[in-house]
């Protein structure tokens, strides 16, 4: 930051024209609102260039089937072509505009509750806001934001049904460019319980989320089938306020939920 000064002095205007002159719900909204574009517009620039930095040729990337710390689970084979295209086929497909790019984080203390009741696995549906992703929950059939929250807080299920007739389509239109069989695209993915230990075990404070595509053509899920060219996300590692060179060398991914035919 080279003026450091100039957003303490922006945060200093605002506190003293509230206290002084009041300022309204919608005004406060309103900047409220431009915060978060900045923050999501900085997450989609810190996107492009993890994508761009040779450093992520480190990190090592792993199933989440039998994935139990970094030297205890097996690794993609040393220059394994598929994982290291899993972002790469995702930034370089234009129908992925700006607004795919972001990453998700859920924050320990929302995880601790949804693993309180020996959950082995969190079914994660995507939801839409306008033009941000969100990831939820359901329970009794309701839904519940589980990103970027201090707490799981309900949203309309309305947010499901944006997404699967909105992005959702356009993740649909990428197969359907690809000629796939199953052209339907993902709709939900899990996250297990393992990958949650990993992150109490080494003291992390949340799980970050970056979006891409899987290039893993392996069946080794438990429904036999190959989820290469489906949407999911790579899981890792790291404080709230992580930016992409503070990510730790271990990357995880989904092969076990992504909506397998005829289930999203």
């Amino acid at each position: 930051m080279k003026n450091p000064e100039k957003i303490d002095n922006i945060s200093n205007v605002i506190k003293e024209e509230y206290e002084k002159n009041g300022i309204n719900s919608d005004t406060l909204n309103e900047i409220i609102k431009l915060c978060n574009e900045l923050i999501s517009e900085n997450n989609k620039t810190t996107y492009k260039s993890f994508v761009s930095n040779k450093n992520f040729k480190n990190i090592k990337l792993y199933s989440s089937i039998n994935f139990i710390d970094g030297s205890d689970s097996e690794e993609f084979p040393a220059g394994a072509k598929e994982p290291g295209n899993f972002i790469k086929a995702f930034v370089d497909n234009a129908k992925f505009e700006k607004r795919f790019q972001t990453t998700e984080r859920i924050y320990k203390q929302v995880l601790e509750k949804l693993f309180d009741n020996s959950n082995d696995i969190i079914q994660i549906y995507l939801g839409q806001s306008g033009d941000d992703i969100i990831f939820c929950i359901e329970e009794d059939g309701k839904y519940y934001r589980i990103n970027d929250v201090e707490e799981a807080t309900f949203v309309d299920a309305q947010c499901i049904v944006d997404f699967d007739n909105n992005f959702g389509k356009v993740l649909d239109s990428y197969r359907i460019d690809l000629g796939c069989e199953e052209i339907r695209n993902t709709r939900k993915f899990e996250i297990t319980k393992n990958v949650y230990d990993y992150l109490i075990k080494n003291g992390f404070e949340c799980i970050l989320c970056f979006p891409c595509i899987c290039m893993d053509n392996d069946t080794k899920n438990p429904h036999g089938i190959s989820y290469i060219h489906r949407y999911t996300y790579m899981m890792t590692f790291g404080r709230i306020a992580s930016e992409y060179r503070e990510f730790p060398n271990v990357a995880i991914f989904d092969r076990n939920g992504l909506c397998p035919p005829g289930t999203c």
